[in-house]
């Protein structure tokens, strides 16, 4: 079981056992994250729809009631305090088709909006706009790695043109392109990439990976491999297979390493709370070794949050959840931030900012089988007469009379935010009727913690104990 707390207090785990037997236990958490700060939509806006981040800034694509749509800067201050700067750009409704689009990186920002492609870099402390030497519609999905930018020539086919920044003309110029193969438009499915130094990683459809990279001077990227997802069933039919690296993670989990020249598929990863199991990791953001992914918690019919992963070198560990004010539709992470855009039940549209905990990943799980004979960690209480015990070759720990109510703590414990614990718990005797056997969390002191109670009567019960 797991709860939430103010991550001052002192969390601990209790074995709380009123009988004769013994239990094997284990323990584990990941962080909770509340907002920093969050903004509500400012008057005038319809809804928010995008959001992108870097570093200290960050840019949220909203339309207005007045069927226009606006690029909305926010920034950071040196105390950390976030505040709305201005707005960035304003125009018409487009009612073309065109998708509109934000990407930040590297103090740039690729910004498509009203059909038009727009680049802006951080100079002199404010965002400044600059200019294309061969202007381009460019309607197709946008990528920036290190200095160089991934422009895609439509939302149809694999061709892209890579830009970098001219020294003597200070215009963004075309340095590479990448040809695809000629294949029909699928109406219902964008081709998306990510690009990540001198790879381009392009998803041509449900299933289809191709990957283009550059290996000296060329000007033309050659297509250098190809690789198959699995089929969604159920699953997004598009959306970015998101690229770190040697690392790539396709929407629903799918995790692929390149070894050599070749991408292998690694395993799949699935939330901890994921509704029925069947996993459902939304459209990811990887980025400064962090991954961020929506997903609904318990119920498939709850809000999606945004869920926080960081890579194990074999699969990604859960290490966070965002508790966002509303239903999470676009987030984005730079350097430690978390931008996230969600709507509440109310209909109000926010902008909530994280600030992620260092360090991410989580504990590592305290698990006992007591087969190495060490209970130096579990601190019986008062009238408690736990200790170590044996049947056969299988050891365990035992609380061995049927006086009172018998606890023992384990120490070393005290995380803040969500906990879990599990134990295999025998009961041999009960010293009357409706006696129980229980674990507890978030335990501060014996009059303040959470339990869980098997009782003889064969009833499970889950209780809250407040100040006694």
């Amino acid at each position: 079981m797991s709860g939430s707390s103010h991550p001052a207090l002192a969390l601990r785990a209790l074995l709380v056992l009123c009988l004769l037997g013994g239990a094997r236990a284990a323990l584990s958490r990941t962080h909770t994250v509340f907002p920093a700060q969050d903004f509500a939509a400012p008057e005038g806006y319809l809804y928010l729809f995008q959001v992108a981040i870097d570093g200290g800034s960050a840019i949220v694509l909203a339309e207005r009631f007045d069927q226009g749509r606006d690029a909305l800067l926010y920034t950071r201050d040196s105390s950390g305090a976030w505040t709305f700067r201005r707005v960035l750009l304003s125009v018409p409704l487009d009612f073309s088709g065109i998708s509109d689009r934000i990407e930040m990186k590297n103090a740039i920002a690729l910004l498509r909006l009203g059909g038009v492609l727009h680049v802006y870099e951080h100079l002199n402390g404010d965002w400044v706009e600059g200019g294309f030497a061969e202007p381009a519609p460019y309607t197709g999905d946008l990528s920036i790695s290190g200095r160089r930018l991934a422009a895609g020539i439509d939302g149809c086919t694999d061709d892209t043109n890579l830009l970098e920044k001219a020294a003597t003309t200070g215009l963004w110029t075309v340095t590479g392109a990448v040809d695809g193969p000629t294949i029909p438009c699928e109406s219902n499915r964008r081709v998306t990439f990510d690009l990540n130094e001198n790879t381009l990683l392009v998803r041509r459809n449900a299933t289809e990976m191709h990957v283009y990279a550059k290996y000296q001077q060329e000007f033309q990227w050659p297509h250098v491999g190809d690789f198959s997802l699995p089929a969604p069933n159920p699953g997004p039919l598009s959306g970015h297979v998101r690229l770190q690296k040697t690392v790539a993670v396709a929407p629903r989990g799918h995790v692929y390493r390149r070894n050599g020249g070749l991408w292998e598929y690694s395993r799949q990863f699935i939330p901890i709370d994921t509704a029925k199991g069947t996993g459902g990791i939304g459209f990811p953001v990887f980025r400064d070794g962090v991954l961020v992914a929506s997903d609904t918690e318990a119920d498939q019919f709850a809000l999606r949050k945004p869920y926080v992963y960081v890579d194990n070198g074999t699969t990604f560990d859960h290490a966070a959840t965002l508790e966002t004010p509303g239903a999470t539709v676009d987030f984005d992470v730079s350097k430690g931030t978390v931008a996230a855009i969600n709507e509440d039940l109310g209909g109000t549209w926010w902008l909530s900012l994280f600030r992620l905990p260092s360090p991410l990943p989580p504990h590592r799980a305290i698990a006992n089988d007591f087969e190495a004979r060490d209970v130096t960690a579990w601190q019986p209480q008062p009238n408690s007469q736990f200790a170590l015990a044996r049947q056969d070759s299988n050891h365990f720990y035992r609380q061995s009379s049927l006086a009172g109510q018998a606890t023992s703590v384990l120490s070393g414990s005290d995380w803040s935010y969500y906990q879990s614990i599990e134990a295999d718990i025998t009961p041999r005797a009960f010293d009357g009727a409706d006696r129980w056997v229980g674990l507890a969390i978030q335990y501060i002191d014996a009059a303040n913690h959470y339990y869980v109670t098997l009782r003889s009567s064969r009833v499970v019960q889950l209780k809250p104990m407040l100040d006694g």
